[in-house]
């Protein structure tokens, strides 16, 4: 371990061209950081994630150094991605610190600790849970000073974490399991300034949580090279609540089916960064329920979905509303149930993507269909990934390039949806159908019949992901794009408009 004294407090995180674990930092103290693989980086964490994650260090100190591990603060980057994340703590093997060449690979990382903060604490709860969980970090320890709790993570899968050991409230001591063995005294941990919490049971009790116990939230999906569908315990509630306000997708599970229903009518169910997250969590907790054989996506109200939400279209990193939609697409295709598109309303650009991605979509008799993007100043560049491998080339080409509307039976003709119904009753006759065709079938016929038929849909991703990525973000920050959102928001014709 290398020590950079007095490090200039403008300088900027170095990378090496490797897509993986960059660094960890042992330590940071002032402008002093520690350096492994030759990466410097500004990680100097507020005085909240300071106090938080240091109460955690602290106690794993002596267990690290009996195991030959150190702690400190990293990015993570999944390959692949142009995401970035950047754990309060990150445990790894003391002997990666004398590497001078060659990435940190991202299974020597043995334990995320993250801190929530009030401004973006659904993205540390699931969002960056997921991306940990892909990255193979064997256990996410969440520390949320929102809900005054603690949660651990364990069962890395492609979807998230299998096993879910909480929440335990602030005040209670929370177990890391193995190589750690430890008990970690929370009662130090204090709650953000002036926030109540989410209203989860035990939340700022003392003494034993009540909300704290162990539940399989998450199973992994069937992956490219594994076995047969492994089985795990039902979760112990069937439905999957996400803040203590009303959600944005409805969770219902019955007669072996979940029901994912978008319910977001300030924006006509538009892709907000809370409804992805939810919808990601839906999708998860169906994959893990053992009695459930498909899942069904539908709509409240005259709006299926209504594409990107434009308020939130700005920001530091133009990449992370694209990126978002490319892992929200790719956690429907690679759910481990089929997936059902029930339509019978308008769907408008990004929305599309979610229909491309379903294995199976019933489209009922107010169903409309545009790729608006052109109008806007943009292109269908990430919802393409499960889009062009399905939909006819020259249907593509014409609605790509007209943004012209269409109807059910002209998306059933080509391609975007399975059936078109012309009356509601249909409709319901058709899903009904489907649902009894697939209750017929076993969970690991069903899950690899489904790779099987997704195999072009898969490739896509592997293949062009990050360069739509790229795209999307660069015409979402370009001037014909901001004229276009803004024409749009103003109700007025873009200047471009001949």
């Amino acid at each position: 371990m290398s020590t950079a004294p007095r490090l200039p407090g403008d300088y900027s995180t170095v990378t090496d061209p490797e897509r993986a674990l960059k660094y960890a930092i042992q330590h940071v103290a002032g402008d002093r950081a520690e350096i492994i693989d030759g990466v410097i980086t500004p990680m100097r964490p507020s005085w909240a994630h300071e106090s938080a994650a240091e109460v955690v260090r602290r106690q794993l100190t002596p267990r690290l150094e009996e195991l030959g591990l150190v702690s400190g603060a990293g990015n993570l980057d999944l390959p692949g991605s142009e995401n970035w994340f950047v754990p309060d703590l990150a445990v790894v093997p003391a002997g990666l610190a004398a590497k001078t060449e060659g990435a940190l690979l991202p299974d020597r990382t043995l334990l995320v600790v993250e801190v929530t903060s009030p401004s973006n604490g659904e993205t540390d709860r699931t969002v960056k849970r997921r991306r940990y969980s892909q990255y193979g970090a064997p256990i996410y320890l969440l520390v949320d000073r929102q809900d005054r709790a603690c949660t651990v993570f364990s069962g890395p899968t492609r979807l998230g974490y299998a096993v879910e050991d909480g929440p335990h409230a602030f005040g209670t001591p929370v177990r890391l399991p193995e190589p750690f063995d430890l008990d970690l005294d929370t009662s130090r941990l204090r709650a953000a300034r002036g926030v109540t919490g989410r209203g989860h049971p035990g939340a700022g009790k003392p003494g034993r949580a009540e909300g704290g116990h162990v539940r399989v939230v998450r199973a992994p999906p069937p992956t490219r090279g594994r076995g047969p569908v492994p089985t795990h315990p039902q979760p112990e509630s069937r439905t999957v609540p996400m803040t203590s306000e009303a959600p944005f997708v409805r969770v219902a599970t019955e007669d072996a089916v979940t029901t994912l229903t978008l319910d977001s009518p300030h924006n006509r169910n538009a892709l907000s960064r809370r409804l992805m997250a939810e919808l990601t969590a839906g999708l998860a907790g169906a994959a893990a329920d053992p009695e459930v054989r498909a899942v069904v996506l539908t709509h409240a109200g005259k709006v299926f979905c209504a594409g990107a939400d434009l308020s939130e279209a700005t920001g530091a990193d133009p990449t992370v509303g694209p990126r978002g939609l490319v892992d929200l697409q790719r956690a429907i295709v690679d759910c481990a149930k089929p997936v059902i598109a029930v339509i019978d309303g308008h769907v408008r650009a990004g929305g599309l993507g979610l229909v491309g991605a379903a294995d199976l979509a019933i489209a009922g008799p107010a169903a409309t269909f545009a790729f608006t993007e052109v109008r806007l100043g943009l292109a269908p560049a990430v919802i393409s990934l499960p889009l062009r491998p399905k939909l006819d080339p020259r249907a593509a080409s014409r609605y790509y390039l007209t943004g012209e509307v269409f109807d059910a039976a002209e998306a059933a003709r080509i391609g975007l949806v399975t059936r078109a119904a012309d009356a509601p009753e249909a409709a319901e006759v058709a899903l009904k159908e489907l649902l009894d065709a697939l209750r017929l079938g076993s969970p690991q016929g069903l899950a690899h019949s489904k790779r099987l038929a997704n195999a072009e849909v898969v490739r896509s991703f592997e293949r062009d992901a990050d360069e739509l990525v790229e795209l999307s973000a660069r015409l979402f920050g370009s001037e014909e794009a901001q004229e276009g959102m803004r024409s749009f928001l103003e109700k007025r014709p873009a200047r471009w408009v001949r």
